[in-house]
């Protein structure tokens, strides 16, 4: 129980806790896990984000903790430099929006891809780019995303990364990616976007039975950008 909604333009859907803070996918952070699941079970203690925190202090040396939490002021950093980005690019500001993205990744300890604020942050940033039309460096940053916690089986990732290898005439792993997107969110995970996608892949892939639904069409009119939480 690693996470929670976390302000950035990128539609992600991971569930957890500390707000983003905590670190997974290293061996001696799973070493530490095992500790902290200990301590609770001694100690007749349930973890909730309430007491998450605190309970990671008593369990963990301070050390293990370092391993496992973003700092609260770096944290806030984070987040006030992913509003800034998000602003931005709702303002279609897509300059400054990558630059506060990557001023917000700088931020984040070492190593990056052990904390799930990597994944949101490289996918604002794939996002931005895929935006802006740069669809090679979007498909770079949405690789790199991937990498990270809870980025496997986010459908807004693959559909994201999907729709870039489809710019760059990789039709083969277009169709893995969006299949995937479909397959985990259905047809309405492409209501927003481009009609082009959702039609592209329907010529590669097998209609379920029943056929295509209407939820694969676009709706008119550009839709400002919501936080992703409040999306999935």
């Amino acid at each position: 129980m690693l996470y929670s909604a976390k302000p950035h333009s990128a539609r992600l859907g991971c569930p957890g806790s500390l707000n983003g803070r905590s670190a997974v996918n290293n061996t001696n952070v799973d070493e530490i896990v095992n500790k902290i699941e200990a301590y609770c079970k001694e100690n007749n203690i349930v973890l909730t984000d309430g007491n998450y925190d605190e309970t990671l202090k008593l369990a963990v040396s301070p050390e293990e903790y370092a391993l496992m939490v973003i700092p609260d002021e770096c944290h806030d950093k984070i987040t006030k430099l992913c509003s800034r980005g998000d602003a931005a690019v709702n303002k279609d500001d897509y300059k400054s929006a990558i630059a506060a993205y990557k001023e917000a990744w700088d931020l984040i300890p070492e190593p990056k891809t052990n904390f799930e604020a990597a994944t949101w942050v490289l996918t604002a940033i794939g996002d931005t780019y895929f935006l802006s039309g740069d669809f090679t460096a979007a498909r770079d940053n949405l690789t790199n995303a991937m990498q990270c916690p809870d980025a496997v089986g986010n459908p807004f990732i693959h559909l994201r990364l999907g729709q870039c290898q489809f710019e760059l005439d990789n039709e083969e792993r277009a169709v893995e990616e969006l299949t995937r997107a479909l397959m985990i969110k259905g047809e309405s995970i492409f209501r927003d976007e481009n009609p082009k996608y959702f039609d592209f892949l329907k010529t590669k892939i097998d209609a379920p039975p029943g056929g295509w639904g209407q939820s694969g069409k676009r709706r008119q009119g550009r839709k400002k950008r919501k936080p992703w939480w409040k999306l999935w």
